[in-house]
């Protein structure tokens, strides 16, 4: 069956959440709680569990997770969004756009100029002067900046799901 990256991507999603789920299931399951008395009577205390089932269907479904990222990992090395770059390069090319966004806009909305006066010494002291904090950037340059960033963030996303809506896979 042939399916989009984006359905690819969903898929294993879902898969992940039921890895996530049957594990800990698993976990829970791993013992069992009996009351035994005295003279040898056991009672068992928790809900039975067939943990060899568990197991077995907590690595079925981990080896699907791994065949499906396997095939969505291949599809992102060899489509191709344009002549500069595949689905994986935009990827990582969009991962580290992000991270310098985040830096920048963090820089522009931290970054503060202030001037405060100040005095050593007590009463009647001559000794006042101002802390002075001023930006080391050009704010309106910084900020032309991070809109070509988000320029560049928009173009790249848009190929990349184009791409992602567009490629189809075996599964």
């Amino acid at each position: 069956m042939k399916i989009t990256l984006s359905e690819l991507r969903l898929r294993i999603d879902d898969l992940k959440k039921e890895y996530s789920n049957k594990l800990y299931t698993l976990q829970g399951g791993a013992t069992v709680s009996k009351v035994k008395e005295l003279n040898g009577k056991e009672e068992v205390m928790s809900a039975p569990f067939d943990f060899k089932t568990e197991l077995e269907a907590l690595d079925k479904t981990s080896k699907e997770v791994a065949r499906l990222s396997a095939v969505l990992a291949k599809a992102n090395s060899n489509t191709e969004i344009d002549e500069a770059d595949t689905l994986q390069t935009a990827i990582t090319k969009t991962v580290e756009r992000r991270k310098l966004l985040d830096k920048v806009e963090y820089i522009l909305s931290g970054s503060k100029e202030r001037k405060v006066r100040k005095s050593d010494g007590g009463l009647g002291t001559n000794n006042a002067y101002y802390d002075v904090v001023e930006l080391n950037f050009d704010k309106a340059e910084l900020t032309e900046f991070r809109d070509k960033i988000k320029s560049e963030l928009n173009a790249l996303e848009v190929k990349i799901q184009e791409a992602n809506n567009s490629t189809k896979v075996e599964v």
